[in-house]
């Protein structure tokens, strides 16, 4: 039995609904993997003792990274956790979509407490819940190894994803920076519930009006939002924009098909279709001058 296609209203009735298949699995205490919905869990919050269920992120994506103080690639994957998922998504006000993000520290040793704790004071680590009985871990230990990182949507009722879905699973094999971004972009995936009444984030939230429907970002330059989802860029000509915030935009460009940018590589943009990134002549326009780095050749448009 799957969990993935009920759409509940509630925290609550997603455990009713999955609980002949929570006992089941269980019984084999086989882990949840990617694709399935896990269960519930509780375990302490090792500040201030109080318990903390995974259940109390509603609405969120989460994302377990299961470390220990002599784990050595945990003090590479943890901080930078911190710095490049948590940080980076409440500068932003959660992904793509607004939907928040919590990064969850979660212990796995219990041997020599002061070494844990100066882990922890080390890295700056500011939400750790003590694993002790295994309860998290033996949900989702697919393959013994540490550091572990789970992405979990909480959105209950996303169009993406299904409540307590499992996005991502992943044991050690963590580059600095890189996986990081590789995160960032599954966490994005995920959207806010349909009836949640939030607006997803767009292009020109913060941008300059110039009036006539005319918005300029520093970064973007001047484009027109009269015919949304469709943007008239100045140089780049029409555009459908989708998944955009205030710092990167995937869109649909006639005659170039899904590119990619933001605001701290544009005017470079990838292209989805040949799997490489064009440089945009910005001072040029029709036609429009390109250069493909993956063909190196420049091309019009």
């Amino acid at each position: 039995m799957s969990c993935k296609a009920i759409n509940p209203t509630s925290v609550t009735a997603v455990l009713l609904v999955c609980l002949t298949s929570w006992a089941s699995r269980s019984l084999s205490a086989q882990p949840f993997e990617v694709g399935e919905a896990a269960i519930d869990f509780t375990i302490p919050n090792r500040f201030t003792g109080e318990p903390v269920r995974l259940s109390d992120f509603e609405g969120y994506v989460v994302l377990l990274d299961f470390f220990a103080w002599w784990c050595i690639p945990c003090r590479i994957s943890s901080p930078d956790i911190d710095e490049n998922i948590q940080m980076w998504f409440e500068e932003r006000g959660g992904n793509r979509h607004g939907v928040p993000v919590q990064v969850i520290a979660v212990n796995r040793d219990f041997q020599l407490e002061a070494n844990t704790d100066t882990f922890i004071r080390e890295f700056s680590l500011p939400f750790v819940l003590d694993d002790r009985e295994n309860k998290a871990w033996d949900i989702f230990n697919v393959v013994e190894g540490m550091p572990r990182f789970v992405i979990v949507n909480m959105v209950m009722d996303s169009p993406t994803h299904g409540p307590f879905e499992v996005i991502h699973n992943q044991v050690g094999g963590y580059a600095s920076g890189a996986t990081a971004a590789l995160f960032r972009d599954l966490i994005d995936t995920v959207k806010p519930s349909l009836d949640s009444g939030e607006s997803p984030a767009t292009p020109w939230m913060g941008a300059t009006d110039l009036g006539g429907g005319w918005l300029w970002l520093a970064w973007f330059g001047a484009f027109n939002v009269d015919a949304l989802p469709w943007i008239f860029h100045e140089t780049l000509d029409w555009l459908l924009g989708v998944g955009m915030d205030t710092s990167s935009i995937w869109f649909f460009a006639p005659g170039m098909g899904w590119l990619w940018s933001a605001d701290s590589v544009f005017p470079s943009l990838y292209r989805v279709d040949s799997g490489s990134w064009i440089f945009y002549q910005a001072d040029t326009s029709n036609p429009r001058w390109f250069f493909d780095f993956g063909s190196g050749q420049w091309e019009s448009r």
